[in-house]
C-alpha cells in the first residue's frame, strides 16, 4: 500500500506496491523503484495518485520510445540529471533512463540490447556502452558539477564514473577487493556499496557500504576515502539466518517438527517415502533404463 507518511489521514489511496528499493523527489513527483514487479511507479504529492511510470512488468532489458512498453529488470537505484531519470538496474548491471520530455527509455552502459533477455552480460570492464561490465548496480547519484553519473558497482565493489553522453564507464574508487580500507581513489575498499547521497556544496560523496555496515565518506575534490566515525552506535548484529528463523520468535506462532524422511524400495519395484515409522508417499513402479 502506499505509505500513509505521504498519503498523510486521508487513506482513500491504497495501490500494491512491490519491493520498493529507493525513491528520488522530483518537483511534486515521487518516483520509486519497484524491483519487485519491474517496474518504475510515480506518485503526485498533489493529487495523492500512484500509477505505473514505466515498465511493462516483464522482467529484461528492454527499451521503447513509449516508456510503458519497456521492461525492467529489478531496478534498485534512481538519480534525476540533465532532463533524464538514471536508474540502476540490477538483474541487467546496467545503467539506464527516461527522457523526461518525451518518455523514452535507453541503456547508457552495460548489458545487451539485442538480447534484451540476457541478463547474464555482467562483469567488470571499463568500456563504451555495450562495451562496459558492470555487475548488479544498486545506486546512481547524478553529478551536476561533471555531468556525470555515479555507479555503485555493488557486486565489484567498486565506484564507477558514467558519462551519459558518451556511455562511457570508468572505474573510479575502490579497489575491486571487498574489505574496508580507507585510502584514495582505486587504493580504498568497499564491499557491496549500494547508495549514496552527496553533502552540502556537493564537496563529499556519502556512501552506503552495506555489507562494511559503515557509511563511507569520498572527498570529490581529492578522492579521499573515509569511513565516517559514529559514537553511541552499537556495533552491527551478527547476519541472522532467513526470515523464518525471526518469525519462530513471534507469539502464537505454531512448533513444526520433522522427522527423517527415508526412501524404501519394496520388492515389487515401488518406492515408497517414509517419515520414522508412517509411510507418507508411495510412487508406481517404473521401468529400469533396460525396460525390465
Amino acid at each position: 500500500e502506499i505509505m500513509p507518511s505521504l498519503v498523510g489521514s486521508e487513506m482513500c489511496i491504497r495501490d500494491s506496491i512491490s519491493t520498493p528499493w529507493d525513491v528520488f523527489v522530483e518537483g511534486d513527483q515521487v518516483f520509486i523503484a519497484m524491483a519487485g514487479t519491474h517496474q518504475i511507479w510515480s506518485y503526485d504529492l498533489k493529487a495523492k495518485i500512484a500509477k505505473n511510470y514505466s515498465g511493462n512488468g516483464s522482467e529484461q532489458n528492454l527499451n521503447r520510445t513509449d516508456r510503458l512498453l519497456a521492461a525492467w529488470a529489478q531496478p534498485s537505484g534512481l538519480a534525476v540529471g540533465n532532463g533524464e531519470l538514471f536508474v540502476a538496474d540490477s538483474e541487467s548491471s546496467t545503467v539506464r533512463s527516461i527522457d523526461l520530455t518525451n518518455g523514452a527509455t535507453r541503456t547508457i552502459a552495460g548489458g545487451e540490447n539485442d538480447q534484451p533477455r540476457n541478463l547474464f552480460a555482467f562483469g567488470d570492464k571499463d568500456g563504451i556502452g555495450e562495451k562496459a561490465r558492470m555487475q548488479h548496480v544498486l545506486g546512481v547519484q547524478w553529478w551536476e558539477k561533471e555531468k556525470k553519473v555515479i555507479v555503485a558497482d555493488t557486486y565489484n565493489h567498486r565506484l564507477k564514473l558514467l558519462d551519459p553522453k558518451t556511455g562511457e564507464v570508468k572505474r573510479w574508487v575502490g579497489s575491486g577487493k571487498p574489505g574496508l580500507k580507507d585510502g584514495k581513489g582505486l587504493g580504498a575498499q568497499f564491499s557491496e556499496p549500494s547508495g549514496f547521497a552527496l553533502g552540502p556544496q556537493a564537496r563529499q560523496l556519502f556512501v552506503a557500504d552495506t555489507n562494511n555496515h559503515s557509511i563511507r565518506v569520498v572527498d570529490l575534490g581529492s578522492l579521499n576515502v573515509s569511513t565516517l566515525k559514529l559514537s553511541g552506535v552499537p556495533r552491527a548484529s551478527e547476519p541472522v539466518a532467513p526470515r523464518s528463523l525471526r518469525l519462530a520468535d513471534l507469539p502464537g506462532t505454531p512448533t513444526i517438527r520433522t522427522e527423517p524422511l527415508r526412501l524404501a524400495r519394496g520388492k515389487d519395484g515401488t518406492l515408497t517415502l517414509t517419515s520414522g515409522c508412517q509411510p507418507t508417499i508411495t510412487s508406481p513402479r517404473m521401468p529400469a533404463a533396460d525396460g525390465k
